[in-house]
């Protein structure tokens, strides 16, 4: 299930899926379904969003029915990158030339770069690229 879109929830379910990453040993295979019964009512879901972050090179995706139900199989190699190697440590602080100081929520790969997710006091929370954001540890 996908979280509710918020600072905390987004990050354990971001922890969640590569904790489960890096106990793979050579394969991991994820599960999903097209629809869940959730309180006796019918839901759409849809896959993890992180999954869009994996090398399109290390993993591909398996559709099938099973008993007229959709299923959707993603397949992943041991050497899609980690939540360990991140650069900027969840409650590090950092201070950006113009909004100040603020404290990291979040940091992982998306596409080949790193992202980072910075809480700043004054305009709150900034999704940023770590190699243009001139961040500076503090």
């Amino acid at each position: 299930f996908q979280a509710i879109k918020n600072d905390n929830s987004l990050i354990e379910e971001r922890k969640l899926l590569y904790t489960c990453m890096n106990r793979a040993e050579d394969v991991l295979i994820l599960t999903t379904a097209k629809r869940r019964r959730l309180y006796a009512t019918l839901q759409s879901q849809e896959p993890s969003r992180f999954i869009k972050e994996f090398p399109d090179s290390s993993c591909r995706i398996i559709q099938r029915n099973a008993r007229k139900r959709k299923t959707m199989t993603f397949m992943c190699d041991s050497t899609t990158p980690s939540y360990a190697t991140n650069k900027i440590p969840h409650g590090t602080k950092v201070k950006h030339p113009i909004w100040g100081i603020g404290v990291v929520r979040d940091c992982y790969i998306d596409k080949g770069d790193t992202k980072v997710m910075v809480k700043f006091p004054k305009v709150g929370l900034k999704k940023l690229s770590l190699k243009f954001a001139n961040l500076e540890r503090i």
